[in-house]
């Protein structure tokens, strides 16, 4: 009898088994909550925007290897940067630098006067001086090679009428000097070397016009020079010397009277040339003759 209730609660258990088995079958656990991906993060778009690439100072024009450039997100670049864009360096060169720029700072359009806005050349006047451009047609010389800021002495050159002795038809004499330039065309600094080194690349053109600082009275003796003849430059050494007459660093002055050179202390073969011989000629007409003197 134990026994027979033993075998029936096996079976009630294997039974049991059997229906939650299939009772899993049918109904499959719930799968578990899926975690939400993290969204990837945003990469900052990098910009290169126009930085200083030493201390600058003010009063000084801004040249090429003064400008660097940096990288910066795009929503923290400051709201006045320029970016670095070969159109943006070109507008820059030659600007004239308002206040103390540090190394490294960003370059801001109110810190600059640039060669476009007005007033520009007259900020960069010394007090009571004056700007005077000389045309190409009145430069006897080649000015390629001088350049913004350099210090010149001008020399001007006549012909004299034809009706002068020989040694005395063409002079020279130096009327200023000190000029300081201060554009060469539109440029307010030396530009970088052309990359060009071919055989056929002969460096700078002559310029179209120079432009000096003199005082105002020097700008009228500038005047009637161009009035009288022609106008060459020599350039005068960074550093002064014994033979100089004006230091570089002072403003334009006259020299002192008695510089003229003349054709004769140039080539001296002028000098002591005889008047040509007179040759008589008679033209005899009819009864009476005549003569001419040449």
């Amino acid at each position: 009898m134990i026994l027979r209730l033993f075998m029936f609660g096996m079976m009630a258990i294997g039974l049991a088994g059997l229906g939650v088995f299939g009772w899993r079958a049918v109904h499959p656990p719930a799968p578990p909550p899926q975690v939400a991906a993290a969204a990837p993060k945003a990469v900052p778009v990098m910009i290169n925007i126009i930085v200083a690439s030493r201390d600058l100072l003010p009063g000084s024009f801004l040249r090429p290897d003064d400008l660097s450039t940096a990288a910066f997100a795009a929503t923290a670049a400051p709201p006045d940067a320029m970016r670095d864009t070969p159109a943006e360096r070109a507008k820059l060169v030659g600007a004239l630098i308002r206040r103390v720029i540090p190394h490294e700072s960003v370059l801001d359009p109110a810190q600059l006067l640039l060669t476009g806005d007005h007033g520009f050349l007259a900020a960069i006047l010394a007090p009571g001086m004056r700007a005077f451009t000389i045309s190409q047609d009145q430069i006897l010389s080649n000015a390629g090679l001088i350049w913004p800021g350099d210090r010149l002495d001008l020399i001007l050159t006549q012909q004299m009428p034809t009706t002068t002795p020989p040694e005395r038809q063409i002079s020279a004499e130096t009327v200023l000097t000190g000029l300081r330039v201060l554009a060469i065309d539109r440029q307010l600094v030396q530009p970088p070397p052309p990359d060009d080194k071919s055989p056929g690349n002969n460096g700078p053109a002559a310029p179209a016009a120079v432009t000096v600082e003199v005082s105002p009275v020097d700008a009228e003796r500038l005047a009637v020079a161009l009035r009288l003849g022609k106008v060459a430059f020599a350039v005068r050494s960074a550093t002064p010397g014994v033979a100089d007459s004006a230091p570089s660093p002072m403003p334009a002055q006259a020299p002192a009277p008695g510089s003229t050179t003349w054709a004769g202390a140039v080539m001296h073969s002028l000098n002591g040339l005889q008047p040509p011989p007179v040759v008589s000629v008679h033209v005899f007409e009819g009864d009476g003759d005549k003569e001419y003197k040449f």
